[in-house]
């Protein structure tokens, strides 16, 4: 799976990634959500400090959809940059999966 070139490709944008996902296969889809959760959730202790729980997903969500370099610098250690409200891409692959496949995609 190209897990890090479809982010790049949705460009942090949902409606971008929704368009993606759209053309991959259920399995893809079930992938992509898989990884985007292990690698938010690698990096849900680094940026949660300060935040509530929520909060701190929709930051780790938001650090996982700006991609490998962001991701990567986090996990380094360097500064996260999210913004107030940040807006991931964690719920995209979800919505797609249910619209496509008419069950919801069970993980969390």
């Amino acid at each position: 799976m190209r897990f890090w070139g479809i982010v790049a490709e949705s460009r942090g944008d949902p409606e971008r990634l929704r368009t993606v996902l759209a053309g991959l296969s259920r399995a893809e889809v079930y992938a992509f959500q898989d990884v985007f959760l292990e690698f938010s959730a690698e990096v849900r202790d680094l940026v949660g400090s300060g935040h509530t729980e929520d909060g701190a997903d929709d930051v780790a969500d938001w650090v996982v959809s700006q991609g490998a370099a962001a991701y990567a610098a986090v996990l380094a250690g360097g500064p996260v940059g999210a913004p107030l409200d940040p807006v991931g891409l964690g719920h995209v692959a979800y919505e797609v999966y249910f619209e496509r496949f008419g069950v919801a995609l069970d993980l969390m």
